[in-house]
């Protein structure tokens, strides 16, 4: 019975050995062929752009660390000794000189003290190359990350275009396939909007592998015929493109067609001399004629391959032939050498395998620090963003009370200003009063009173002369014998001490006062007590005293008739009269 195609079709690269090619030679690229990734189905298109630095002698790399050790130690400038430092990192990274990251520390100042933007992106891109490398693909992506941003504000296209294709490269190496390929396409915009052709096939063939390693096989097969197409596609991406279309097609049971791209892609050999693109091609052939069971055609091909895999050490390849050849045999219906071939590629798959597994077990323990550390990261921009909206908060709280307070200062002033001018206004009308009843006093002493027209009296049948006689004995009681200093004092009272009615009193009050009875007997009771307040035999008397000596009955009731004549309280009075001095009280 026919052995069943493995899961993983014979052909399938290993990726860490795609790695190891991609890490060794990526550095030293020219920057068009930088652009490549590792291919997790049958070709790597970031393996075959670097296919032909893979075999430079490691000496080489070596000669020219040394050589440029020896230019940076004669350099005389800084922008010299910058570009020596630039190459020199690129050549220690291809030969894995664990004293790169020094030299990356000296470029580092050098750039601090004498350069801007540009050259701090190309530092940054390098810096992420390193890690890259090193395996450290959280500080490889911040690197990038920080290339991409400070190229952008320099207006460095070049750089910018690197940085974003080694970020895309690293995020489908942790197989964070979206953002990968979401960089690839911004790529491929700017490439189209550039009309750079080239990059345009470059990134074409990137969005195919991505797309490839994600699963979207219709995808893949649709940017890899853009490329197969192209006019502008020179011979060695076509020849890529033909050969990751053979794959697709063995994938999808078209193996004719699948043939046709495999045998093209052959042809090419002899002018790429590409030797991992010779072998993925002849095992695309294999396994197209095995989907078609002409086994005797495959039988060659496949020894081919598998003699060529050993030769030039190429692991994966040698798997799949041993898989490839082992189907075969089983159709020819030889089944002792089916089995043989069987045990020895099931042994040398397990053994990838393991190294494949470490591998994966190392990349997400890698993706589970990242994740954790953009985790953390995103906790504590939460957090700063909290902070700062509750420093705002409190900000704008004592900015408010700030406000609050300094209008309660200038209202508290302002009225502190207003009671001390009542203060002031309330002394002078207290002499005042004085003054003009002292005046009437003399008068009186020397004159006789002159009467008051008070019209609205509205008695014709009173004499005049009787008029008089009233108003002197009104002046005599109110401001010698001060009968408003008695609490019980009423109109009606006052009337009949003087022989006249309560009436015709009242009218000549208002004749001759222009007032009422009780507001004129508070007025006089309040400009006494205004007297007792400032006076310093009274200092001993409570306010409550003086408004019960002046003939108010409770000291509420003096509260309200002070305040509503004079605008102040007797305390605030008493007191303000006390802390002005002596010269304001006199």
């Amino acid at each position: 019975r026919r052995r069943p195609l493995p899961e993983n079709l014979p052909g399938e690269p290993s990726l860490q050995h795609a790695q190891t090619i991609f890490d060794r030679s990526h550095s030293m690229l020219p920057p068009v062929l930088r652009r490549g990734h590792v291919l997790k189905f049958v070709l790597a298109v970031c393996i075959l752009l670097n296919c032909a630095f893979c075999l430079l002698p490691t000496a080489s790399a070596e000669d020219t660390v040394d050589s440029l050790k020896q230019a940076l130690s004669v350099a005389r400038t800084d922008s010299s000794r910058l570009h020596i430092l630039f190459e020199l990192i690129n050549a220690m990274l291809l030969s894995e000189n664990t004293a790169t990251l020094d030299y990356l520390k000296q470029a580092e100042a050098l750039v601090n003290r004498s350069f801007g933007l540009k050259e701090r992106a190309e530092l940054c891109l390098r810096y992420g190359r390193y890690y890259s490398f090193a395996g450290n693909y959280e500080k490889a992506a911040q690197y990038y990350l920080r290339a991409m941003e400070t190229a952008e504000k320099a207006g460095d296209a070049q750089v910018l275009e690197y940085a974003m294709n080694n970020f895309a490269v690293l995020n489908m190496q942790i197989k964070n396939y979206r953002k990968g390929i979401e960089t690839f396409e911004k790529l491929l915009r700017m490439a189209r909007e550039k009309g750079d052709s080239q990059a345009e096939i470059e990134f074409l063939l990137n969005l195919a592998t991505a797309y490839g390693e994600y699963g979207d096989l219709a995808r893949s097969e649709q940017y890899l015929k853009s490329v197969y197409s192209s006019p502008h596609a020179e011979l060695f991406y076509r020849t890529v493109a033909a050969n990751n279309l053979s794959f697709v097609c063995n994938r999808s049971g078209r193996y004719k067609e699948a043939e046709r791209y495999a045998r093209e892609a052959i042809r090419a050999w002899e002018k790429l001399h590409n030797v991992q693109l010779y072998l993925q091609s002849l095992t695309n052939l294999s396994n197209s004629l095995i989907g078609q069971k002409r086994f005797r055609e495959a039988k060659p091909v496949t020894e081919k391959l598998i003699s060529l895999a050993q030769t030039h050490h190429f692991k994966q390849e040698m798997v799949d032939g041993l898989g490839n050849l082992a189907a075969i045999y089983e159709g020819l219906g030889r089944y002792r050498s089916a089995l043989r071939y069987q045990k020895e590629y099931a042994a040398k798959k397990d053994s990838l395998l393991i190294e494949e597994n470490l591998r994966q077990i190392n990349e997400l323990q890698v993706k589970y620090e990242t994740e954790k550390k953009e985790r953390e990261i995103a906790l504590r921009k939460r957090q700063l963003r909290t902070v700062k909206e509750w420093l705002r908060f409190l900000l704008a709280v004592i900015v408010l009370i700030a406000g609050f307070s300094t209008l309660l200062a200038r209202l508290y002033l302002h009225k502190q200003r207003a009671y001390r001018e009542l203060v002031r206004k309330n002394l002078e009308l207290m002499n005042s009063e004085q003054i003009i009843s002292n005046l009437e006093r003399e008068i009186q002493k020397k004159d006789a009173v002159q009467p008051h027209s008070y019209s609205g009296v509205g008695n014709a049948e009173v004499p005049n002369e009787r008029t008089k006689a009233l108003l002197e004995e009104l002046r005599a009681a109110l401001y010698e014998k001060k009968v408003y200093l008695r609490s019980d004092l009423s109109i009606e009272k006052l009337a009949a001490e003087m022989n006249v009615s309560s009436r015709h009193l009242s009218q000549i009050i208002h004749a001759h006062y222009r007032t009422t009875f009780p507001k004129l007997i508070n007025q006089l009771r309040i400009s006494e007590a205004r007297r007792m307040l400032v006076d310093e035999k009274f200092r001993h008397y409570s306010v409550e005293g003086i408004a019960q000596t002046v003939g108010f009955s409770s000291k509420s009731s003096f509260n309200v008739a002070f305040k509503k004549i004079t605008g102040l309280t007797p305390s605030y009075f008493r007191d303000s009269v006390k802390n002005s001095g002596p010269s304001e009280e006199s």
